[in-house]
């Protein structure tokens, strides 16, 4: 059961200012926001807040400082990735710690390749990135930025919290890029956090945080969040995204026994709650392929795309 946001509909500044004054987790709760005028949200139900956590659209409640030892998330190993957040005084320093720690392609969470359901999206002319603007929050090492790179984008970004990870993503596209004879400027990393990266640099017109984005990609991103930045997410990436852009969003983990996080629960659902709310359309939604998703994740995982509506 969904309750609506209540006086909707409402425009996306009016929005992102209603959440930035609730209280956010570690250091959002300090930052500015983007307050650029978009067009009006229509009325739609949220999830429910309370207490004792988040209640989704198919009842579950997951509890947002409940933390689980070991995850389909990571690979290798078991590891508390919540507890090390905590240990590390918050996200960038937690992030930070365990990149530091000398995280290498393959292990943990890194994948060591792009996503093949993004890649069979591009392949298949579903998602067509050539000359576009695309971003990529959470990118890690930036396989999947480096994918839009080589598929022609004309500009493929991507933001981490870890400055470690920055520098790691940044090696190996000139390692990969270079290689294969590629111009390495189409694919960049930024140190930035994505609630605050589209926040207007007047002194600066061409400043990436001055632009509107024709792609958007969230791939183990949202289940990283806090719950209660969900709604957060789905108006900053409304914000971000040029009238008739595209958000794809690899849904992920679809687990109704799991608890805790990160990475939290998730269900296809919630993304069309969160994003339909704002002003996205659907376009597709689909289950990934058992031997398409990535070692670990198969059955748990959905690819959606959604357009920004134009009003």
């Amino acid at each position: 059961m969904l309750a609506p946001i209540a006086g909707a509909p409402l425009c996306a500044r009016a929005v992102l200012a209603r959440l930035h004054t609730q209280a956010l987790p570690f250091h959002h709760r300090t930052q500015g926001l983007a307050h650029r005028s978009r067009a009006h949200l229509r009325h739609a139900s949220m999830p429910r807040r309370s207490d004792e956590g988040v209640e989704l659209s198919d009842g579950r409640v997951i509890e947002p400082e409940t933390a689980t030892e070991g995850s389909e998330f990571v690979k290798d190993q078991k590891t508390n990735i919540a507890a090390e957040l905590q240990a590390g005084g918050g996200p960038v320093n937690g992030w930070e710690s365990i990149w530091a720690a000398g995280l290498q392609p393959g292990q943990r969470f890194d994948a060591g390749r792009p996503s093949q359901a993004l890649v069979k999206k591009l392949d298949s002319g579903d998602l067509n990135v050539n000359g576009k603007k695309c971003l990529v929050p959470g990118c890690g090492r930036g396989y999947d930025v480096l994918e839009f790179a080589k598929r022609g984008a004309s500009h493929a970004y991507g933001l981490e919290l870890a400055p470690t990870a920055v520098t790691a993503a940044t090696i190996h596209r000139d390692e990969q890029m270079i290689e294969q004879h590629q111009p390495v400027q189409a694919a960049s990393f930024v140190q930035a956090d994505f609630f605050t990266f589209g926040k207007p640099d007047h002194s600066n017109p061409d400043s990436p945080g001055n632009w509107y984005w024709d792609v958007g990609y969230d791939y183990t991103f949202l289940c990283a969040l806090q719950p209660e930045q969900r709604e957060l997410w789905a108006a900053t990436w409304y914000d971000l995204i040029k009238e008739e852009g595209r958000l794809v969003c690899l849904i992920f983990p679809i687990d109704p026994d799991r608890q805790g996080g990160p990475p939290f629960a998730v269900t296809t659902g919630l993304y069309r709650n969160l994003l339909e709310n704002v002003g996205f359309e659907l376009e597709s939604l689909e289950p990934v392929p058992e031997e398409v998703s990535h070692e670990g994740r198969g059955g748990k995982e959905a690819i959606g795309i959604w357009r920004r509506s134009t009003l």
